[in-house]
Parts: structure tokens; sequence; C-alpha cells
């Protein structure tokens, strides 16, 4: 008793008369880093925030921790003050701001799906919070990814959680900044806006999940419809109508059945006797899965309708190499673009997969990053049907630069290059750009696998017989990933032939097309579609015709060769 006591004491002497810290505004920028990375809190009376701290909770975890201490903000009345994580783009971005702490704890280092909170030290007490209780705010009401969130006028602190005193922007600030052109963050979030006064006493009902508009993952069987209401009446109870079926007398949360494919609009209803005090009222969908046969129908099927769907790819694909950065795994198919799946969640076992495994039903969401097509996995569902070492595509540096789309995501190779940036001292370092060039053409190496075993080694001076890595791009520039040090300076199985010697003629051709090969040497040819599905194949040495009178007008790609060597070449028939 004497304990409860206390605390009873310490809240009414803390928070009764007003003065206390209310969280007023919380942005996950959309500068470098996604910086700047802002809390508001506004000192509602005068506060020593020497008593306060500052703590994060991120992803799902359900501990909170990096506690940061305020004494630094002094004791401040009625005004507002902002903590930052230490980045120089906070300083252009909100340049009106004043009672600043920059600093580097990772309190402040937070995403638009995490949960920040102040506490009273002395006593522990939580005095204010955003975001859920060990909840990943990803798809939730109130995530801010690249956003922000503010509170409403008249409410707070809440001792805890409730959505509906906040007003929510999830990716309003998306291209936006004086970094990347546009309008400071000051200007667009309007800062300082929030006054004490002006909140309701009216009941409120507020569904804090799933999030309205929201698509959940295919396989999605059930889902807690979970809410929560403010000043509610005594004797009250809550009424929930799924798709106009309704249930009286229920709690939060709500469990609902559900299936791929299909809608939902919800209503929660909180009922005074007979009327209705309050209501709130959402909309969502499980998403279906559109099944593919390979890595090109998908990214065919993403080129029509734009990324963001779910998919299975049912035919195997090739697992060429994978690392321990958010569980990154790149597969391909015999010929065409590849695909890397992302996996930030971790919910594809990361050691499930040997080099050279033929894998089927990999399950995910499409998404791009910086140019790249990224699967992001739903489901750990892919199965190992057999091993098949994938081929690597052998280029020029002019070819990989005009079509690398083409090749993004598939081991390519490229013969008779160097570093021209070598010294014979300078090493290759971690996350680093390297020019890599035939004399004419240049592209990025990328040192994108950390601490490999090439880390620290002295790059190679002189005239390479061939330079093998992961294609893949940043928003425009071509790049490849060296997987490790036997992928460079390697000798390719065509080396000592001049991809010059290989010809198509005529091209665009009609009827019959001839290739022409190195006198003496007898090489494989597959020709296939554009959506990587071979149609023909044959053995060709010297200047040979093969009929391609079944093959309609459009695009195709001939491919030299088998195994690790081989490299592709365009056809048009007419």
């Amino acid at each position: 008793m004497k304990k409860i006591t206390l605390l009873l004491t310490l809240l009414i002497s803390v928070f009764a008369i007003g003065q206390t810290p209310v969280l007023t505004m919380i942005s996950d920028g959309d500068c470098s880093g996604g910086n700047p990375k802002v809390v508001e809190i506004y000192a509602d009376g005068t506060v020593d925030f020497a008593n306060y701290s500052l703590e994060i909770q991120t992803n799902a975890n359900d501990t909170w921790g990096n506690t940061l201490n305020l004494t630094d903000l002094g004791v401040v009345t009625d005004d507002f003050v902002y903590i930052h994580k230490e980045d120089e783009s906070f300083a252009t971005e909100y340049p009106s701001a004043t009672n600043v702490l920059s600093t580097n704890s990772s309190a402040v280092n937070f995403n638009g799906d995490d949960r920040v909170r102040i506490i009273e030290d002395a006593t522990s007490t939580v005095v204010d919070q955003y975001g859920a209780e060990a909840t990943d705010g990803t798809g939730e009401v109130w995530e801010y990814q690249d956003g922000y969130a503010k509170r409403n006028d008249g409410s707070g602190p809440d001792f805890g959680f409730f959505a509906g005193n906040w007003s929510y922007f999830n990716g309003a600030l998306d291209g936006e900044g004086t970094c990347q052109g546009g309008a400071t963050f000051e200007s667009i979030i309007g800062t300082a806006t929030y006054t004490p006064e002006g909140g309701s006493n009216d009941p409120a009902v507020f569904i804090t999940s799933p999030a309205n508009n929201a698509v959940l993952d295919p396989g999605t069987t059930s889902v807690d419809v979970a809410f929560s209401a403010q000043n509610e009446p005594a004797g009250a109870q809550f009424d929930i109508t799924v798709n106009g079926s309704t249930t009286t007398g229920v709690t939060s949360p709500f469990n609902l059945t559900t299936q791929n494919g299909e809608s939902y609009t919800v209503e929660v209803e909180l009922l005074d006797g007979q009327s209705i005090a309050a209501s709130a009222s959402i909309d969502f969908s499980v998403a279906d899965v559109t099944q593919v046969a390979d890595i090109a129908a998908l990214r065919a099927d993403v080129d029509a309708n734009g990324d963001g769907g779910f998919y299975e790819i049912t035919g195997p694909v090739t697992f060429s190499h994978g690392d321990n950065f958010r569980n990154r795994k790149w597969f391909q198919n015999e010929t065409g673009p590849g695909l890397m799946i992302f996996d930030f969640d971790g919910i594809i076992d990361n050691d499930v997969y040997a080099f050279g495994d033929q894998v089927t039903g990999l399950t995910g969401q499409s998404n791009f990053n910086n140019g790249v097509l990224q699967l992001l996995p739903t489901a750990d569902n892919g199965v190992v049907t057999g091993n098949n070492e994938p081929s690597v595509q052998i280029l020029s540096l002019s070819e990989f630069i005009n079509n690398y789309e083409s090749y993004e995501s598939i081991l390519v190779g490229f013969q008779n290059v160097s570093f021209p940036n070598a010294d014979g001292t300078l090493t290759f370092e971690n996350g680093q750009n390297y020019d890599l060039s035939d004399g004419t053409n240049t592209i990025t190496s990328r040192t994108e696998f950390f601490n490999v075993d090439y880390i620290g080694t002295v790059i190679p001076q002189g005239e390479l017989a061939g330079v093998v890595g992961v294609a893949s791009e940043f928003n425009g520039d071509p790049q490849i990933f060296s997987r490790f040090s036997a992928d460079i300076d390697v000798t390719l199985s065509i080396a000592n032939f001049d991809k010059s010697e290989f010809a198509i003629f005529p091209n665009p051709a009609s009827g019959k097309v001839n290739f022409k090969s190195p006198i003496g040497e007898t090489f494989q040819v597959g020709i296939y579609n554009v959506l990587g599905r071979k149609l023909m194949d044959a053995e060709i040495s010297g200047d040979t015709p093969l009929d391609i009178s079944n093959l309609q007008s459009g695009i195709y790609m001939v491919q030299f060769g088998e195994g690790k060597g081989s490299f592709t070449k365009k056809l048009i028939v007419q």
C-alpha cells in the first residue's frame, strides 16, 4: 500500500499541475541515411528535463532501451524542444528550431516502424509514448516511414499510446526536403503548432490494427482487429460489423478469419445504452498470389503491373550467392536477368541454400530499390529440387553498359579488363566503388560483400584475364559485385577467343540465320525469347546456317556456349 501511495503522490506532483513533457511530433526524414530523425516535445508548464529520459523500442522487440537522459535541454517553460540524430541536414530542414539537442544516441536512431517514449527517471514512470507496445509499425496506422506524425491539440500526455490522439502522414516526406530540391521538412510538417488546449471530452474510438487500406500478406488466415477508446461511458459496450455481419458485446482484439484475395470493411461502434456514442471504420484486404514459371515471367508481370505484387515462382531458379547483410540471396535462370531476395526479417534460413541449388516455390512481394528488382519473402516455401552450377554470362563492357538491366542480378564476366586506379599499394576496402575498364569503357566494381577474402588485399595492376561478379545497378549506374578472390583475375572458359570472332548475320534475319564462330571450334547455341524461355538450340562450327522460320517476328537472345563460359547477343527476327 505504501508503494501505491508513493506512486500516486509522484504522479500527482509531476502531472496534475501540468508541468510535464508531451511528445508532439516524430519524423523519419528522407535525406541521406533517412535523416534527419526528429522528436518534438512540448514543455507544458516549467519542465526540468534533467528528470526525464527518452527510450526507444525497435522492430517487433518488446523491451525498451538506449536510454538518453535529457539534462542538456535544461529547464524549459511552455515551449518546444527538439531532439535529433546528429546530422548536418537538421539545420537546413528545421531552420527555425530552438532548444535543440543533437545526439548520436541510438534513442533517436529510429525508423518509421519504431516506438519512442519519455520516462521519469526517479520512478521509471511512462510519461508519454508514441507507437503501440511490442508492435512492428510496418503497415500499422501509426507508421511514419519517410513521413511524420503529430499529436492532436488538447491531447496527452497519454502515459502509453492512444492512436486516436495523433494525425498520421506516412510517406509525406518521400522525395521532399531541401536535400532533394524541395521545401524544408519544417515547412511541410508545420512544427511548434501543438497547443494543450482545444481537446474534446467526447467519447472516441480508434481502430489501431490493421491499418486502414492495408494489404496483408497472402496466407494470412486470421487477423486481430485491435481498437481502443477514450472517455468511455460507464457500462458502454462495443459492437463490431464485418462486411455487414454484426457481433455484439466484443472486446479488443476481435479475431477475424480471413483468406487470400478477399476485402474486408470493419466498423467498431461504442454503444451507450441504445445510442452510438462513437464509431470508427477501416477497410483492408488480403493479397492474392500470382504464380509465375520463372524470373523472366515475374519481371514481365512487374513491368506490366508495377511492383508491390505477391508472387510464387513455381519453376526452378538457381542460387548463385548469398550474404548476411539482410539475408540477401541471388537467383538466376539459364539466361536473362535474375532476382535478388531481400530478406530483412530473416524469413528464410540464410544457410538453407548451397551454390547451384535449384529452388522452386520462392514466394514474396516485388519491390524496387535503387533500380534493382527485389523479392521480399513472405514465407519460407522454397524447395531444393536439384543442383546445377549457374553459368557466367561473358560480356563486353559496352554490352553491359548499354543493356545492364538485361543482366541484372546474374553472374557476369568481363575479359581483358583492369582496375585503372591500381597503383600497387591501393587495397580493396568494404563498401567502396572501384573503376573497372577495358581501356574504352568503364563500369563500377563495388565491394558490396563485406569482409570477403579479398578485402584488405592489394588491387591487382595491369590487364586481367577476367573479372566475375553479380550484376547490379545503383539508380542507372551499372555495377558488379565480386563474391570472392576467385572472381578477380579469373580465366574464363572462352578466354582464348575474342567475342568479335562470334557473330550473327544477317541481323535482322528472316527464314535462316548464320552464326560465325572461331574456325575449327564448335560451340553450343541457344535461342531464347524475352521471357527467358529456350526455343531452339544447335551446335555451330564456322559459318553455320540455322532455320528460324518457326520464330515469330521480335527480339531474341542468342547464348553462345554453356556452363561458366557463355555470353549472349541479340537477334532480331523480321
